[in-house]
């Protein structure tokens, strides 16, 4: 592993090693937002050769290691969040593979122990030994009985070594227990990005602060946290100790000063003088400019951790700080571990139990707390008041609670609904609703029973492998549904199941099998989703057929026995697999259940039936005939759709970059069975069903059938031999009822008719005035002729599927009207609301007597309200739309009067459907596609005269359902347009109602500025009306209405509602928009929004690659019909025909159109790079962001480098010697050409050499004056030189080679420097220097810079010129005070070599000689010093009358 200290050792595998407890002390900072904290890992050997132990380790900086109390070197481990974002500014978009490559070992964290790549490697010191104990000793016996300390609640057999993560067994396995290693680690988080998340304390949060951990079902959150085995399995006890400010004030207040001995520090003894405590600071020491009462900054911080509070302190050394301290004695995972830090408050919810559970249950009674922020108690008592009630049912039902008590912490900015822990549950704070609201109530109670169902199924029992998640998720959504029965009732509970089962239908196309969804269960949230919607119906149908061959022993047996396993220790590790829990299935059921499991578990899809009967008259049964297909009616198997929405798009894109194929509906089975494999496999469900048939005289007759083939045949007994006894007593109860004859005896009559529901409206007067339509004559024949009333198969729910059943249509109407089940009420009015058999009239008749009995289940009268508008037609009289009206009038007006009522939300069945009534008249439309105008008046009047005064629940949710359908009516359908229809509007009544409308909104949306409604929901519904009048030209589009609810000021849903309205405008693409989504998604602090806002993103994306909002000519079916109907087709190339479809229909064709559209958006790429740098995302957001560039871009290995234009720069003589280089602007574009130097270095004894041929060529052909080359050779002085040569050139002498840029000086009287007067005309950068011979001067190129060799390298691109380099001798120029420099190098005379000042003196100066050059002393030929030896030499300035000496 990278960073291993001893790299020579062999990595351990899993199983070196368990870990059998560990202690945590953290110190959490909420101004910093910081955390310190150490770690104490006591590790079981499973042998004596471990020499290395790997933890996980993320984001934690390690600054001290201990083993065995000896410190240790810290290793450097491989912490992937180092490596997020990109290493340079060089790195783009293209180079996401990269950054990938580098955090690859992180993404692939599961539950199984040998694929999880630890971070921390620790060499074990060849001074610790390990060596094997005597069982016998007092070592071996208390690492025996390590952990398995009794709670008080429930017996605890997990803990010790046998059950620990990765182990082969107690003492190995082999019967020998090893020396136990201790690891202590003191660590710091300096930048809190997973893991931990903190609230408030920031300049635009005036929130009150706290923090939590983001728990999630998988590994990889608390390893960020501290140093741990980050694994499912590893399971150990806990002692966790948790060092926070006192109280509010405290937070928000500087940290105290620490002297070394660890007293207080006295701030000028100020302290004293005042006789205040140091606690009770002024304002000024706060860090935050927060509106804190007294009360507020009095507040005390309250810690809720996993396990029981053992000890809570106030730090000695510090009072503003307090230490909470926890132990968890049953053994669980890290990830299990969670806690929250704030200002709660608590709420005692036991208090909600009934006092007959309490006295039953005793001392088994477990303790259930909630914890919220100041003043929103209330709040917890409303949402949580069937906790307790839950908590009791669970322990009644399956088995004693693992834990000795069970807390609920609502906070903010959860990323999820409910995080689940050890002990504890952390839940979002807008689940959170006030008694007088009604509309969430349902789902808040059954999500937080299953977060409660989750400590037995999910915590307390693991998963072995991540294909076994099935079983604990479904597991608690069966306890949670289970306890909803006794709670909501059975019809409620049926209901829900049914609605389940017809989502699953929609959702299980194409998509994995329950067992295969394990392995890709946090590769998107739809997948846990699916899983939380499908395992708990599977057990369902499981416990429905336990329950029809055995009579007892269902589901909640089996769950309940596997319970028990784990603690009695037959459950290794408390881990489940699915073959376990198949073979405890078939022990409690008494069966086979391989079938079943490989058919619903380990397969995928669901089957569709095709069910058709007939009555055979002479055999007296009823001839039943089931085929088994798995496409719809009516397509084909090649037909398999793999068409994309907006809300799949992202889903398909992750499983396309994982890999993931889909599955086609006719390879039902399509995944390896590896526990199933020898078995008879058919490729079509098989299993038992029920046929229930109600015959003539009433009584329902069950046949059991046993489906084993595709197509299969059936002949059931027919029992009754008289027909239609039922019909003939319904008929007299009808007549008795419309005479007003009423039996008040108390005894039934022979004849009586025992359950029907709809017989209401039976009167004439009530037929008459309802427009009521009963069946025709020969529909009354045809009823009487038949032999039985209904027939109904899969009676009891055993099956997800979709079936068809050919029966008369009176016979759906019996089913609907005398079937008690809800279910089957369910199936009828399906299909009456997709039949076209019934007429208009009849159809609306039999459902607005559904509609109006109170005796139905509600969710049946909402169904029935909704189908009412199907028969709102104009062929019709719109019948259905005057049944509406008449219901909504009776039950919720004024009598004989259409002015509604105050509201009275007592009766919440009533409520429902109050709501269902609206939304079934505003889909009542006219063959053009609008609203009717009484429609319209009538939800407009509703909405303004709405009063709430005398009711003591919110009306809310009412309100903004009306609002919705107010703005639906302003829409016009053009699906349902009908061409050649088009009645004379009223134009200026259609005007004023759509201004009345906007007003009637605009009026609730300032209402919600001035009173807060639940949650903003005014505002968000308002935003939503608005978008869809946009979406349909209703009324102009205007982007700043949504901007401006965007803005962070506002609450999150708000902002989202705002942000999913723009991308849903199709403005996604504009460059300001595009900046501005995503500057928000990486720049906002909460996690909750970013992952929201995630999601609309790639809505956003997805219509680009849909191509949705393309331009494209619109046409209007009215104008077209007025000018003949003339259809103009444009010349589209086949090819362009077939990318339009591709892009629509299948996901290559989406992706390759993303690409191709947005691969070259500019804005897009440098905000994905802004986001990839951002230290606000998490190691997933970050994954998140690489897949979209690997969704886009094409991968490039390469770096685009910017280097900056070598400068001109302006030399100014500043006299006394100094001159001064400054950039002029200037730069130089085009290269030098290649320089050659005028002089080699000759050894001693040989005359240098004139320059090349090649040189004097150059020389000739330069231009004077340019740029590029500044200097041009000239004759040199006939006067007499000694180191002049042959060519007349005068060779450079030591001084001149050692001569630094920084001892430039001027040599004239006067302290100027001059330049020679042809080099001053032709802008030469020379300046004139005297040494040691006042008769001779040289020209010298000034380098600009000084005393600075970096300098020198910046301009000249890394070479290092020469300090001085002599050129040519000449007349002494005329004075010169600024001189352009150019920053190329001059010609040089000898081979490159880099001659630097040593000396600090002004007078002397010490001068590397390069090889073979000659020292002042020495002749030519005389010898040279060693190479890389030093002269020494003396350079003395003066002015032109006190020459130099030496």
């Amino acid at each position: 592993m990278t960073g291993q200290l001893e790299p020579e050792v062999a990595q351990p595998t899993a199983a070196d090693f368990t870990v059998s407890s560990q202690a945590v002390e953290l110190d959490v900072e909420f101004l910093s937002r910081t955390v310190k904290g150490k770690t104490e890992i006591v590790v079981q050997p499973a042998g004596t050769d471990l020499r290395i132990i790997r933890l996980n380790c993320r984001q934690c900086v390690v600054t001290a290691i201990k083993i065995q109390g000896k410190p240790v070197p810290i290793p450097k481990h491989k912490d992937p969040y180092t490596h997020l974002g990109l290493r340079s500014e060089y790195e783009t978009v293209f180079q996401h593979h990269q950054c990938r490559e580098r955090i690859e070992g992180a993404l692939g964290t599961t539950v199984t122990s040998d694929t999880t790549e630890r971070e921390l490697s620790i060499p074990i010191p060849k001074s610790v030994r390990i060596s094997a104990l005597d069982p016998a000793s007092a070592a071996a016996l208390q690492l025996a009985g390590n952990g398995a300390k009794d709670d008080g609640n429930t017996t605890n057999t997990l803990a010790g070594p046998a059950v620990l993560a990765g182990s082969t067994g107690y003492m190995g396995g082999l019967g020998v227990a090893y020396t136990p290693v201790k690891i202590e680690i003191e660590f710091r988080i300096d930048n809190v990005r997973d893991g931990l998340h903190f609230v408030g304390l920031r300049e635009d949060d005036g929130r009150y602060p706290h923090a939590y951990t983001r728990n999630s079902g998988f590994p990889g959150t608390t390893c960020c946290i501290f140093p741990c085995v980050d694994q499912l399995d590893a399971r150990c006890t806990w002692d966790i100790s948790i060092r926070c400010p006192r109280t509010l004030g405290d937070a928000v207040r500087k940290p105290a000063k620490i002297e070394a001995n660890g007293a207080h520090a006295q701030l000028e003894d100020t302290a004293d003088k005042d006789g205040e405590d140091s606690m009770d600071t002024d304002e000024d020491e706060q860090i935050l400019n927060l509106a804190l009462g007294d009360e507020e900054k009095a507040l005390d911080f309250t810690v809720v951790c996993s396990g029981d509070m053992t000890d809570d302190i106030v730090d000695p050394l510090d009072p503003t700080k307090r230490t909470v301290s926890f132990s968890c004695s049953t053994p669980i995972s890290a990830h299990q571990i969670g806690f929250a830090i704030g200002p709660f408050e608590h709420v005692d919810l036991s208090e909600f139990r009934e006092i007959d559970q309490d006295e039953r249950l005793g001392q088994s009674a477990v303790r259930v707390d909630g914890y919220c922020l100041p003043r929103r108690s209330e709040e917890v008592r409303s949402t949580c008041m069937a906790q307790a009630a839950a908590m009791d049912f669970y322990v009644l039902t399956y088995t004693s609670y693992p834990f000795s008590s069970y807390s609920m912490v609502f906070v903010d900015d959860m990323d999820v609904d409910v995080a689940n822990a050890a002990s504890v549950s952390l839940c979002a704070s807008r689940l959170l609703y006030p008694e007088e609201v009604l509309d969430t109530m349902d789902y808040v109670t059954i999500e937080l029973a299953r977060a409660l169902a989750a400590q037995w199924s999910g915590i307390y029992i693991i998963p072995l492998e991540p294909k076994d998640h099935w079983i604990l998720i479904g597991g608690a959504g069966f306890m949670a549904d289970h306890f909803s029965q006794s709670l909501m009732g059975k019809n409620e509970y049926r209901f829900r199941r049914k609605m389940a089962a017809d989502r699953v239908l929609e959702l299980d196309i194409g998509r994995p099998s329950l067992h295969s969804l394990g392995d890709i269960i946090d590769l998107d949230p739809a997948e846990l989703e699916l899983i939380k919607l499908k395992a708990p119906l599977v057990l369902f149908i499981l416990h429905q057929r336990i329950i029809k061959a055995m009579g007892r022993n269902g589901v909640p047996r089996i769950l309940s026995k596997m319970f028990q396993n784990a603690k009695t220790g037959d459950l290794q590790n408390a881990a489940i697999s699915t073959q376990v829990f198949l073979r405890t299935c078939e022990k409690i059921g008494h069966s086979k259940l391989d079938q079943f499991f490989f058919q619903w578990v380990y397969g995928s899809g669901y089957p569709i039936f095709h069910v058709t009967q007939t009555f055979n008259k002479k055999k007296m049964n009823v001839e039943l005939r089931i085929d088994q297909v798995q496409r719809p009616p009516g397509k084909d198997l090649r037909d398999f759709d793999t068409s994309i929405d907006t809300t799949s798009f992202l889903r398909r894109t992750r499983e396309s970059n994982a890999n993931i194929q889909q599955s086609k509906p006719q390879h039902i089975f399509t995944e390896s069975t590896p526990y199933l494999s020898n078995r008879h496999t058919p490729n079509f469900f098989q299993g038992p069903m029920t046929v229930r048939i109600h015959e003539a005289d009433g009584t329902p007759y069950e046949h059991i059938i046993d489906i084993r083939e595709s197509r299969a045949r059936f002949e059931l007994s027919f029992n009754t031999k008289y027909k239609r006894l039922k019909r003939v007593r319904r008929q007299k109860e009808r007549a008795a009822a419309a005479a007003g004859i009423v039996d008040t005896s108390g005894d039934v009559p022979e004849d009586q008719l025992l359950y029907c529901l709809g017989d209401v409206l039976q009167s004439d007067r009530e037929i008459q005035e309802w427009g009521l339509k009963d069946w025709s004559e020969e529909e009354e024949a045809a009823m009487n002729s038949e032999n039985f009333e209904w027939l109904r198969v899969d009676k009891d729910f055993e099956w997800i599927c979709r079936m068809t059943v050919s029966q008369p249509k009176y016979m759906w109407v019996s089913q609907l009207q005398q079937e008690n089940d809800v279910v089957a009420q369910v199936e009828s009015l399906q299909y009456l609301m997709r039949t076209n058999e019934l007429n208009g009239e009849l159809l609306s008749t039999i459902l607005v007597r559904t509609l109006y009995d109170s005796r139905y289940y509600h969710g049946i009268r909402t169904m029935a309200a909704g189908a009412l508008a199907r028969c709102a037609r104009i062929e019709f009289d719109y019948i259905g739309l005057k049944h509406l009206e008449k219901v909504f009038e009776h039950y919720y007006c004024i009598q004989s009067s259409t002015m509604t009522k105050s509201n009275d939300f007592s009766d919440r069945r009533a409520y429902v459907v109050q709501c269902a009534i609206p939304l079934a008249m505003c889909d009542v439309r006219t063959k053009n596609g609008k609203v009717l105008m009484r429609v319209k008046r009538f939800l407009l009047d509703k909405l303004k005269y709405n009063d709430n005064s005398n009711n003591e629940f919110s009306d809310c949710g009412y309100v903004t359902t009306l609002m919705r359908c107010l703005a639906r009516t302003l829409v016009v359908d053009r699906q349902n347009y009908t061409a050649g229809y088009l009645p004379e509007d009223n134009y200026q009544e259609e005007m004023q109602f759509q201004e009345d409308a906007l007003n009637e909104i605009e009026r609730w949306r300032r209402k919600d500025e001035w009173l807060s409604s639940y949650r903003n929901i005014y505002s968000t519904t308002a935003i939503s009306c608005l978008l869809l009048l946009m979406q349909n030209k209703v009324i102009p589009r205007s982007l700043s209405t949504f901007v401006q609810y965007s803005r962070p000021t506002n609450a999150d849903n708000v902002r989202l509602q705002a942000f999913e309205s723009l991308v849903e405008l199709g403005v996604f693409e504009k460059a300001n928009i595009m900046r501005f989504i995503l500057h928000s998604y990486f720049s906002d602090k909460s996690p909750y929004l970013r992952g929201k806002l995630w999601n609309i993103i790639w809505r956003g994306l997805a219509h680009v690659a849909f191509g949705d909002f393309r331009a494209a000519p619109e046409t209007d079916p009215a104008q077209e019909l007025l000018d003949g109907a003339l259809i103009v087709e444009r010349d589209v190339s086949l090819e362009e025909r077939q990318l339009a479809i591709a892009r629509k229909k299948t996901l290559e064709g989406a992706l390759d159109a993303l690409k191709n559209d947005l691969s070259s958006n500019e804005v897009l790429q440098d905000y994905l790079r802004k986001a990839m740098s951002s230290r606000e995302i998490g190691l997933r957001e970050f994954v998140d962001i690489l897949d979209l560039c690997q969704v886009l871009y094409d991968t490039f290995d390469k770096l685009v480098v910017s280097l900056k234009y070598p400068r001109y720069y302006t030399a100014t003589n500043l006299g006394q010697g100094k001159i001064a280089l400054r950039p002029n602007g200037r730069v130089r574009t085009t290269p030098m050409p290649k320089i050659e130097p005028l002089l080699k270095l000759h050894p001693p004894g040989k005359a240098a050499k004139g320059p090349s041929p090649s040189l004097k060529r150059q020389r000739q052909q330069s231009t004077v004056g340019s740029p590029e080359r500044p200097f041009k050779q000239r004759r040199q002085s006939s006067t007499p030189d000694a180191h002049a040569t042959s060519s007349g050139i005068r060779a450079p002498t030591p001084a001149m080679l050692a001569w630094p840029p920084d001892a430039i000086v001027p040599s004239t009287s006067n302290g100027t420097s001059r330049a020679h007067t042809n080099a001053h005309k032709r802008d030469s950068k020379v300046v004139k220097l005297k040494i040691k011979d006042k008769s001779r001067l040289a020209k010298f190129h000034a380098i600009p810079s000084a005393n600075s060799a970096a300098a020198a390298d910046n301009i000249l691109g890394g070479a290092s010129p020469p300090s001085a380099v002599a050129t040519s001798m000449a007349p002494p120029p005329p004075p010169a005070t600024n001189h352009h420099v150019s920053p190329t190098p001059p010609p040089q005379l000898w081979a490159p070599q880099t001659v630097a000042l040593n000396g600090t003196s002004a007078n002397k100066a010490s001068v590397p000689v390069p090889a073979g050059t000659p020292t002042s002393s020495q002749s030519p030929g005389a010898g040279s010093p060693p190479a890389g030896g030093k002269v020494k030499l003396k350079l003395n300035f003066g002015k032109k009358n006190n020459p130099p000496a030496g």
